[in-house]
């Protein structure tokens, strides 16, 4: 059997500080990446536009531009698509959801950077021993 070479205490320390300073800002670049790659692919398709091409005339030249028909702008109209209502709120709803996920990242990275000098991080307070509980647990 082949074992890896054990990585030394403190450059496990040194990822790890590095891990908790650093993933506020990492889920937030992927959520903005994720928002913004959503809106691309979810953009309309300029080929459902209605287009109006110019008419041919005697001898082959184009007639002048008309004025698109009634049946014409009652069809680009007639897409089957959310209320104006139903839209405003999930795009409050959407930014709502954004906004604390911003908050968060800059609270926690200025937690941090606050109490950088007692080597406070974020979920510190969470953290649970795990010698103290096995410890316990042996009668």
């Amino acid at each position: 059997m082949d074992h890896a070479k054990p990585i030394s205490m403190a450059r496990s320390l040194k990822i790890l500080n590095v891990c908790q300073e650093a993933y506020p800002a990492i889920i937030l670049l992927v959520f903005i990446i994720a928002f913004i790659f959503y809106g691309i692919f979810n953009a309309p398709i300029e080929v459902d536009k209605v287009k109006v091409h110019a008419m041919r005339g005697p001898g082959g030249r184009p007639l002048p531009q008309r004025r698109k028909s009634a049946n014409q702008v009652k069809e680009a109209v007639a897409v089957n698509d959310f209320s104006p209502r139903s839209k405003l709120v999930f795009r409050v709803i959407q930014a709502g959801v954004l906004v604390t996920f911003v908050v968060n990242a800059v609270s926690l990275i200025l937690q941090t950077l606050y109490y950088r000098e007692d080597e406070w991080w974020a979920g510190q307070s969470a953290v649970v021993c795990p010698t103290s509980i096995t410890a316990k647990r042996s009668y």
